[in-house]
Parts: structure tokens; C-alpha cells; sequence
């Protein structure tokens, strides 16, 4: 049985406080849960146009980029997206993709507004500037991947189709990281057309594609459109995708320079109706007034296609309420399949070993060797694990810790793969936990592979015994077991500030992963160093690092709590912090990566 010291005020303020922070979370739980329902069932809009903008403005700094911008395009339709380059179509298809926001006006998919992670992106498919993909995943394992993260069905993604539509098969089982520019875009498509989305939303999709790529790509996406899908293409290939499209939109310096249907524009002279020349002409003369629209399009074959054709008569079913254990678990095979979770795991299992081959070998002129720690270790199987786990959380864990979570954003715009996230129908918000409950994870394994090799190979070295503390009788027994899980309970929690501060720097490096890591390792070191200095006074106690008197605390046979309840409070403190500013951070950062 545990013998506890005095129990006084100094420990109801850590159990108050650590009470009130997660009723606090729970509460935030609910709100969220309830919201999502809400807008779930939201009414769906019949009839109304497949892309619609309404007086969109957007500035970077004194730059207008949309200036009071309007259009509408009917579902069915296939929108060629012209303009010179800076005229602001990326910042267009961007805002009807949910990655950046208006400064004015509104942009809707099917009637419905365009929020990030909103439900109706599930009717689209969108790619954006540069194909992003995980390069350590074949072609395939990115489609899943990416489908299997917003909680859908994996037999609605349609995967085999998609494959098929964008000429994949060859090379669908290669490592995406081995594809060519050309190879990379066709991902990209392929992965737009996941589910075979009612609207296509493409930008610039013929980038680094040679004439017979280009050729390919028309016939996928006439077949796409020849079943009523509706496509919005931004592209300077005009003569190449005139005979796809039925609309056109060209912007010059953020405004409306013309807008109508291809079939309203007199066609080239000795031309038919299909004449690849249209676009052309009509982007010459992008500053005539549109016409009435019309109903006709390009006559396109459709005698391959075998995708199921869209009734815009009728709402399609709404979206599926995304399943967050699916996602972790997606999330989770995917940092699986990732070379450097692997090598943390194996140091987790070669640290302790290497650490008691030097205990056993140490000299006289090793440092550890005449220190109180070294003396502790070497007394047996539950003090080994005592002293590895204590320097785990000063340093090894910390920077196991560092890497998966500083690395998880910043790691994914580095890929250009954070865009392609951020378009799925999945809040932004939730991204980010799944991220973190995933590599929470994989953090609590390898704690535990940690503290279980730690005494295996303390038993093997140094034998078994009871746990001798810094000062005082030692622990026998059973409470030998029990004082090391609340050794390995204590260092998860404690690490999960860490966690929370690198998943915040993440956030905020941008594309630039091991800037994230390194930083939280110096603040964590920093942290240490200013808990040394004894002129801080009192505000030392503030600190999240305040750890070592927890650890001694444990291990004595009179418990007492009060160092374990600050600790654990002072870690749940920072880590709310730290994750909630990089929630907030995440949901208002405009993506460009």
C-alpha cells in the first residue's frame, strides 16, 4: 500500500487546476460534436449554379488580386479559367477551395458557401498550383491514403476508375517519389477525381506534360465531363483544350474581362463550332460584353467512359460523417511506412542497452560513473529504468518527441501535400488532432518499448532488487511495478507539452520541418537551464521542466504527491496552450503549400 505525506493546500491548486482543464476540454468536445452535427444536416441546395462567386475581393498588402469579382457556371458545364499570369485565377480556385478566404464577397459550390473542411467540398475534386503527393507512398497508397483520411467508405473512391482514367496503371504500385513531372500531375488529377466528384476544380493541370500527355489528359477529362460532371480548368493550353470546353472566364488584373459560353463566339474563319481556335479568339477579345448563354457543348466521345452519369435534377446524397478512429488509423500506417519512425523505435530499444554496456565498462575518468545517478543505475532492474527513463525525458524522448511533431505539418507543406489535406471535407481542426492523436500513439509505444528494454536489460546487466531512492528506504515488491507506471505515466504526460509546442512550431515553420524540431529542443534545453539558476526565485516553480523532484518523489517509500500534481498540472497547462494556438494558427493561415 502507498504511504503519502502531508496533504495540504500547495496540492488542491495542481488538482483544481488540472480538474478545470480537462472539464474545459470535455466541454470544447461537446460544442465541436454538436456543431459538426448541425451543419451536417444542413439543407442542400437543388438547381443552383456548380461554382458561383459573388463580388469577391481578395489584397495582399496594397495589392488587389480580385477586384469585385463575379460569375456563375450551371453544373454540366466544363470552364476554361484564362488570364495572363498574376491576373488572379489561382487566387480564385483557391478561395472556391476553401484554402484561402475573401476578403469580400463569396464564393459556393452547388449554393452552398465555401468554408475550409466544409461539407460540400466533398462534391469536388480540386487541385491547386503544384502536384502534392507523400513521396514514400506508391501511387496507389496515396489514393487510399488520401480518401481513408476524411472517414469515407474506401469503396466509394473508386480507386481502380481513377487509376484507369488517368493512364496510372502502369506505374500505380511505383513510390510516388520516383515519378516524373508528367507522372506527378496525373497523380494529382487522380487524385481530384477520387469518389468521381460532381465538380472537377483544376489549376493549370497541364504543367510539365508533353503533347501526347496533354492529348491523354483532354480525352480523361471529356470522358469525365461527357457524364454531366462539371469542370472549372485553369489553363494557358488554349487551342489544346478548346475542344473540351463550353465556357470560358478570362481575368486581367483581378476583374471579369469577358464571360459566356464558347458557343455565343463566332467561330474562326473556315472553322466549325469545335474549332480549337476559340479560346484563343475569345482571349483576344476579352474585352467584349458576354452573350447569351447557351445550352450546347463540344461534341466529345463518351463511348469509353463507364462512370456513372450525374442527375443534377436531384441532390445527391449528402456527405458521410467522416470516422476520426479510421483516420488515426490512416494517419498512423502512414507514419508507419515513414524510414525515421522506425529508426526512433530501434533507438528506443538500443539506447538502454548502450547505455548499461557503458555502465559496465565504466572508468574512473567517466563522468556518470562517480555520480549519484551512475551509483542508482547499477542497483538493479527497477533503478536501471528509473535513471533511463529520467534521462529519456531530458533528452532521447524529447527529441523522439521534437522530430514526430514538429515534423507532421511542416512536413507535409514541405510536400505540397498540406493543400491537398486542406481540400478535403474535413475541418481543419480535426486534421490536426488526428495528426496528433496518431503520433500520440506511436509516442505512448515507444515510451513503453522504452521502459520494458530499460529493465530487461537492467535485469541482464545488473540483476533485480528493490528500488533504492536518492535518500531514504527503499520500495519492495509489487509497489516496485507500481511506482514505475506512475514513472511512465508521468513522462507521457510531461511530454505531451512538448508535443504541443513542436506541433505549434510546425504549424508556424511553413514547409520548414527541421527548423520545428530544433526549435523545440532548444526551448525545452532552455527551459531546463533556467530552472538551474536559483535567481529566478520563486517563478522557477512556473516552469514546465520542473520534473526532477517528481522523479526522486516517486521513487521514496513515503509518497509524497505534491511534486507529481504540479508537474502534471504545469505539463496539461502548457500543452492546452500550445495546442490551442496551433488550432487557431492552422484554421486562420491561408495554405499555399
Amino acid at each position: 500500500m502507498f504511504t503519502f505525506g502531508p496533504i495540504g493546500a500547495a496540492q488542491l491548486i495542481p488538482v483544481i487546476g488540472t480538474a478545470l482543464l480537462i472539464l474545459a476540454w470535455v466541454a470544447a468536445a461537446i460544442v465541436v460534436l454538436v456543431v459538426r452535427r448541425r451543419r451536417s444536416a444542413g439543407v442542400r441546395v437543388v438547381g443552383g449554379p456548380a461554382v458561383s462567386a459573388l463580388r469577391l475581393t481578395k489584397r495582399y498588402g496594397d495589392r488587389v488580386v480580385l477586384d469585385d469579382l463575379s460569375f456563375e457556371l450551371p453544373p454540366g458545364r466544363v470552364l476554361a479559367l484564362l488570364g495572363p499570369n498574376g491576373a488572379g485565377k489561382t487566387t480564385l480556385l483557391r478561395i472556391l477551395a476553401g484554402l484561402a478566404d475573401a476578403d469580400a464577397g463569396q464564393a459556393s459550390i452547388f449554393g452552398v458557401p465555401v468554408t475550409p473542411g466544409a461539407p460540400v467540398l466533398a462534391r469536388a475534386g480540386i487541385t491547386i498550383d503544384e502536384p502534392g503527393v507523400v513521396p514514400h507512398l506508391t501511387g496507389r497508397q496515396n489514393l487510399v491514403s488520401l480518401w481513408r483520411i476524411s472517414g469515407r467508405d474506401p469503396a466509394d473512391a473508386h480507386v481502380e476508375t481513377v487509376i484507369e482514367l488517368t493512364g496510372l496503371g502502369a506505374v500505380a504500385d511505383h513510390r510516388a517519389g520516383t515519378y516524373s513531372m508528367g507522372l506527378r500531375q496525373r497523380l494529382a488529377l487522380a487524385q481530384a477525381m477520387l469518389g468521381l466528384p460532381e465538380l472537377l476544380i483544376l489549376d493549370e493541370p497541364t504543367n510539365g506534360l508533353d503533347p501526347d500527355q496533354i492529348a491523354d489528359l483532354t480525352a480523361a477529362l471529356g470522358r469525365y465531363s461527357a457524364t454531366g460532371r462539371t469542370i472549372v480548368v485553369s489553363t494557358h493550353q488554349l487551342p489544346e483544350l478548346a475542344v473540351l470546353c463550353t465556357d470560358a472566364l478570362v481575368i486581367r488584373e483581378g476583374r471579369v474581362a469577358w464571360s459566356g459560353p464558347l458557343d455565343a463566339v463566332p467561330a474562326p474563319a473556315g472553322g466549325d463550332s469545335g474549332s480549337p481556335d476559340r479560346l484563343t479568339t475569345v482571349y483576344r477579345a476579352s474585352g467584349r460584353a458576354p452573350s447569351t448563354p447557351a445550352s450546347g457543348r463540344p461534341a466529345l466521345d463518351a463511348s469509353a467512359t463507364s462512370l456513372p452519369a450525374i442527375d443534377h435534377a436531384v441532390a445527391p446524397g449528402g456527405a458521410r460523417s467522416p470516422r476520426p478512429v479510421l483516420s488515426t488509423r490512416t494517419e498512423i500506417a502512414r507514419q508507419l511506412q515513414r524510414r525515421g519512425t522506425w529508426v526512433l523505435l530501434a533507438a528506443a530499444c538500443l539506447i538502454p542497452l548502450v547505455l548499461a554496456v557503458v555502465l559496465r565498462m565504466g572508468t574512473t575518468d567517466f563522468l556518470i560513473e562517480g555520480d549519484v545517478l551512475g551509483r542508482l543505475a547499477t542497483a538493479g532492474a527497477a533503478n536501471f529504468t528509473v535513471v533511463t527513463l529520467f534521462l529519456g525525458s531530458q533528452l532521447f524522448l524529447v527529441v523522439a518527441v521534437a522530430y514526430l511533431f514538429g515534423d507532421s505539418i511542416a512536413r507535409e507543406s514541405a510536400w505540397r501535400y498540406l493543400r491537398v489535406l486542406a481540400t478535403v471535407p474535413v475541418p481543419r481542426s480535426r486534421l490536426v488532432l488526428v495528426k496528433a492523436a496518431a503520433l500520440a500513439a506511436l509516442v505512448a509505444v515507444g515510451v513503453l518499448v522504452y521502459a520494458a528494454v530499460s529493465y530487461l536489460v537492467g535485469w541482464a546487466f545488473f540483476g533485480s532488487g528493490t528500488l533504492l531512492p536518492v535518500a531514504g528506504p527503499g520500495v519492495t515488491g509489487a509497489q516496485i511495478y507500481v511506482r514505475l507506471a506512475m514513472m511512465v505515466g508521468y513522462i507521457l504526460v510531461y511530454l505531451s507539452w512538448v508535443a504541443a509546442l513542436a506541433l505549434l512550431l510546425s504549424v508556424l515553420a511553413g514547409d520548414n520541418a527541421s527548423v520545428a524540431a530544433t526549435a523545440t529542443i532548444a526551448l525545452t534545453i532552455g527551459s531546463h537551464l533556467l530552472g538551474a539558476f536559483s535567481s529566478f526565485g520563486t517563478s522557477r516553480g512556473w516552469l514546465p521542466t520542473r520534473n526532477y523532484d517528481a522523479w526522486v518523489a516517486a521513487s521514496r517509500l513515503v509518497f509524497d504527491p505534491t511534486s507529481v500534481l504540479w508537474g502534471i498540472f504545469l505539463s496539461l497547462l502548457y500543452t492546452s496552450v500550445f495546442l490551442v494556438a496551433a488550432l487557431a494558427v492552422m484554421n486562420i493561415r491561408e495554405i499555399r503549400r
